[in-house]
């Protein structure tokens, strides 16, 4: 008799965890209910990998901050909160980002060995300058100016944005002069 409560009581162990796994997490108290948004970014139809996206709500009153970034084909399952899958509804502009780091100097005498290129760096980092560079346009980049935008309904969104040529422009260093 022991074996068949034991068994029942594992049996309703499995079903409770079965039903509740892959739900994800709770929504917090007060956040709406969440449509799933799937984008994709491309620069001149080209796939944007690992690029920062984020939706902007035209409503003030909306304080849920949503976006992601993008995988190696420019796509991307956009979370509120950086956790919830989907967005509130709504309408959004979209912006993006994509930074590429440049270190130059004597990069090739830089050992392989990592104790031996501890010590190189330790003595002559300062031969070494990194820049960093924007890879999309500023009109993307900022929400005042894209024209990229999203509405987001009771269904699923599935959607294409292009942001157009790419651009290398040099992010100005905090401790630059110029």
């Amino acid at each position: 008799m022991k074996i068949l409560e034991c068994k029942a009581v594992l049996s309703l162990f499995l079903i409770s965890l079965l039903l509740t796994c892959g739900c994800g997490p709770n929504l917090p108290e007060g956040m709406p209910k969440l449509t799933p948004v799937s984008l994709t970014v491309t620069q001149e139809g080209v796939p944007l990998a690992e690029a920062q996206v984020s939706l902007t709500p035209l409503a003030e009153e909306t304080k849920y901050g949503s976006g992601g970034v993008t995988d190696a084909d420019g796509r991307l399952l956009v979370l509120t909160h950086g956790q919830y899958k989907g967005v509130p509804q709504g309408e959004y502009i979209i912006t993006v980002r994509k930074q590429e780091t440049i270190t130059e100097g004597p990069v090739d005498q830089i050992p392989k060995d990592p104790q031996a290129s501890r010590a190189w760096m330790y003595k002559n980092s300062h031969l070494l300058k990194k820049q960093r560079y924007e890879l999309v346009g500023e009109k993307y980049r900022n929400s005042q100016t894209s024209d990229l935008k999203l509405t987001v309904g009771p269904s699923p969104v599935k959607e294409t944005f292009d942001v157009g040529k790419p651009v290398r422009s040099k992010v100005k260093q905090s401790f630059d002069r110029k």
